[in-house]
């Protein structure tokens, strides 16, 4: 790349943003000319600074990347977002791409398969990029939803939403599983609400039930 390009970061990490800043800064890769600790300002951010590329992190406090990546794309189609995460679960692989990022890279990147080869690809005339690593990932939600194509509706839901799901069979009430997964009581009902709405269901008891039917739980 031959002049920095403008970039907005949102990561959670003091530790991790600040390196990062340092790596794209002093390299010549990029000029950031914004950096969040949490996405819940993402598209009042971005329509601000007016970046090229918007690196987003996913597990943060309040709203997360995939959120944020949804607030971005209800008003703004064209810049360029590339998903930086640790998480290499195919849940959040697709929830990413069907939000609308532009890419999905590991913050454990080397060689020429670098965090530089990632932001020239998504720049450049590709204009994507997926971590080498995650290729089984998308092979393997093809073949799984095929196999699923079937039965009575594929249904994907997070890590966090199975927990959920799982306490909830155990009888837990919402302060239980709160306490149980370190989060809030508001949390809690925040991934139930998307628990009823992916299984189509009112209440925990449907959810219960049509979760073991999909063999959500086992």
């Amino acid at each position: 790349m031959q002049t920095p390009i403008r970039v907005v970061l949102f990561e959670d990490s003091d530790n991790f943003r600040r390196s990062l800043i340092k790596a794209l800064e002093v390299r010549g890769i990029a000029e950031v000319v914004g950096a969040y600790p949490d996405g819940k300002d993402a598209a009042k951010m971005v329509a601000k600074h007016q970046p090229d590329l918007v690196l987003m992190d996913i597990e943060m406090p309040g709203v997360n990347g995939i959120d944020a990546l949804k607030a971005i794309r209800s008003t703004n189609t064209q810049t360029k977002v590339l998903m930086l995460t640790n998480i290499d679960e195919d849940y959040a692989v697709f929830s990413s791409l069907q939000a609308g990022a532009d890419g999905y890279a590991l913050k454990e990147w080397r060689g020429e398969q670098g965090l530089e080869f990632a932001l020239e690809q998504v720049m450049g005339d590709s204009g994507a990029y997926i971590s080498p690593g995650l290729a089984h990932l998308i092979i393997e939600y093809f073949r799984r939803r095929d196999n699923m194509a079937e039965k009575e509706g594929f249904v994907m839901l997070s890590p966090q939403e199975k927990k959920v799901l799982l306490a909830l069979s155990q009888g837990s009430s919402r302060k239980m599983i709160a306490e149980q997964l370190v989060i809030s009581p508001f949390t809690v009902g925040d991934h139930t609400k998307k628990i009823f709405r992916k299984l189509k269901v009112n209440s925990a008891l449907e959810a219960v039930e049509a979760g073991r039917k999909r063999g959500i739980l086992r």
